[in-house]
């Protein structure tokens, strides 16, 4: 129920998805996954990215990357915002953790869990 309702929200805010993180449009890669040369699709770039038919399929295969086949989150026992944050902000610029969270929050917010 609450994938349904997470999803219910990405589609409502379609639009700040697509502009932060989608790297080709079409894609409906809104977490950036990499693809492996020669499958997925190339971006004039020429990075490869995986590509997703909706933004649902899109989430569930990122949901099965960080839950099994990503050492760097659970795996390894990084469970937190914070624990997790790290891994992409090693700097430890405190703006970044913000951000993220005010997103999340937002998403809870609209389907009715207060973080």
């Amino acid at each position: 129920m609450v994938l349904m309702l997470f999803m219910q929200w990405l589609n409502v805010n379609g639009k700040m998805v697509v502009g932060t993180n989608i790297k080709c449009a079409g894609t409906h890669n809104w977490m950036s996954i990499k693809a492996s040369e020669g499958h997925g699709h190339q971006c004039p770039c020429g990075d490869w990215w995986l590509e997703f038919s909706n933004f649902y399929d899109a989430t569930l295969s990122y949901g099965d990357l960080i839950a099994n086949r990503n050492s760097a989150y659970y795996q390894s026992g990084n469970y937190t915002l914070r624990q997790i944050g790290m891994i992409y902000n090693r700097s430890g610029e405190p703006e970044y953790s913000n951000r993220i969270y005010a997103t999340m929050k937002e998403m809870y917010d609209s389907i009715g869990i207060s973080i």
